[in-house]
């Protein structure tokens, strides 16, 4: 008995792969599927708690009969994707999560040729809210699907990416170096390193100059930045097929990516949540966090060479 939860944006080949589980005999619960069944178009979103509602019914209801399902729907939240589970109350049953991804451009060109087209910056707002799935939600497995060609984050570009606002001195890739040469010279782990290198490659696909309530503003701003490049990250090394060792590190350093924000917007603003986000990662990634978060702050300390 298993269940697979596929998570993925918009083009990525989520429902390609929901067939292949379809052969193989299991049952798929789409959320498109009950959309078009309950609007007669997958292209109206209706009432989301509705939906999930009877998404997890009905996936409870055959897992309880003895079929294994597939949940075919982005669940790129890390809340909606526990709370599925949860809801879903599994007992002897394994619980897999497939991550589909492929390059942000590859996801735009794909889009435009679908018969059902999603604008743009839905798209771009999808990746800025990618949240990198863990074992720590309650998966069995983590598996990955990538559908797309090599990528490399363009570096070059970065070291003359101006990042235009006043809590940054230095280009975009002159303040990755920084924090990378920081977790360095303190002896953090290779993952911290790593994270630190790469924590803030989403800036150059997430730049706007307007406020999150809409109002224009003469600095730059880059909101998801954090999730944006966790999926970049991803898409870079999944692109060259991680290692069966090297896998669960891919993931936990793409995890560290997704929240190296939260020290600086969300705990603050809601102390309460730090100490939830503490007890479900656990004290040994929440000490890495920390560390890279010194190596982030660092960075922004620096002066122009």
């Amino acid at each position: 008995m298993e269940l697979v939860m596929l998570t993925g944006v918009p083009a990525s080949g989520k429902s390609r792969e929901a067939e292949k589980y379809r052969r193989l005999g299991y049952r798929i619960h789409s959320s498109d599927a009950i959309r078009r069944e309950l609007y007669g178009s997958e292209g109206i979103q209706g009432n989301a708690p509705e939906i999930f509602k009877i998404l997890i019914g009905r996936t409870r209801h055959d897992l309880q009969e003895g079929s294994p399902c597939v949940i075919d729907a982005s669940n790129l939240r890390r809340r909606r994707r526990m709370a599925s589970l949860s809801d879903l109350r599994l007992q002897n049953v394994k619980k897999t999560c497939v991550i589909v991804l492929s390059r942000p451009e590859t996801l735009l060109e794909r889009n435009r040729l679908r018969s059902r087209v999603v604008p743009d910056r839905s798209i771009h707002e999808m990746l800025c809210g990618f949240e990198t799935p863990y074992y720590y939600e309650g998966w069995d497995e983590i598996r990955y699907v990538y559908n797309d060609g090599p990528y490399r984050f363009p570096r070059e570009a970065a070291a003359s990416f101006d990042q235009e606002n006043p809590y940054h001195a230095l280009t975009l890739g002159a303040h990755l170096d920084a924090a990378r040469d920081y977790a360095r010279m303190n002896g953090f782990s290779p993952s911290v390193q790593e994270a630190a290198w790469y924590h803030d490659i989403g800036k150059m696909y997430t730049r706007g100059f307007l406020t999150r309530s809409g109002e224009a503003t003469v600095y730059a701003h880059y909101y998801g930045h954090e999730n944006y490049g966790a999926y970049l990250y991803l898409c870079e090394k999944l692109s060259t097929a991680v290692p069966e060792n090297r896998w669960r590190e891919t993931l936990y350093i793409a995890g560290l990516i997704n929240w190296h924000m939260c020290f600086v917007n969300k705990w603050p603003q809601n102390p309460g949540s730090q100490e939830n986000d503490r007890k479900l990662m656990g004290e040994g990634m929440f000490r890495e966090l920390e560390q890279l978060s010194r190596a982030d702050a660092f960075a922004h300390e620096r002066s122009p060479l």
